[in-house]
């Protein structure tokens, strides 16, 4: 099952309690269409199906939010060359533009010792890939996760349309 399977982690749901709702009433459908047929293939199909579905959308979703940032590109442009910040559309629709502060963090070592300087430290944590990351390290040379983090097995899913494998959760 893995290079991790090794390990003795009990498995843990990724699913959080307020979207798993929505989650058992699909489950509920699906095994209601799939009419009790509810092999490992059947199971498999399905969920290459949807996987599928997902990742027309994700291709979609993608093509659109380029158009969105060229149009908002050429928008803030020509407001600028215009000198107007809003417009109001014969639909009634209001398009405006507005300067906001944005942080760039140039030296990560003195910002974070700003942040201990202003009583920020308990604030500072590792990004949630990056513990993940080392604590996979950890347990695959033998020694225990970090101290204040728990390991457990996820169960995830690999689609492989055509040979390439895709996990469940991967940005593609």
């Amino acid at each position: 099952m893995g290079k991790y399977s090794h390990l003795l982690l009990p498995r843990i749901v990724s699913t959080e309690p307020s979207k798993q709702d929505k989650v058992n009433l699909e489950k509920a459908k699906i095994l209601e269409e799939l009419k009790g047929v509810t092999t490992a293939a059947s199971l498999a199909a399905r969920y290459a199906e949807a996987r599928k579905k997902k990742d027309a959308l994700k291709s979609k979703l993608s093509a659109l939010e380029v158009e969105v940032e060229a149009s908002k590109q050429l928008l803030i442009e020509k407001y600028d060359e215009d000198d107007i910040d809003s417009l109001r559309l014969s639909n009634d629709d209001t398009i405006r533009v507005q300067l906001e502060p944005y942080l760039v963090i140039e030296s990560p070592t003195r910002f974070r010792k700003w942040c201990v300087e202003n009583g920020w430290e308990e604030s500072l944590q590792l990004p949630w890939a990056t513990a993940n990351s080392l604590a996979k390290a950890l347990l695959l040379k033998g020694k225990p996760e970090p101290e204040g983090t728990r390991a457990y097995f996820l169960t995830k899913a690999v689609y492989s349309p055509g040979g390439k494998s895709h996990t469940e959760d991967e940005e593609s």
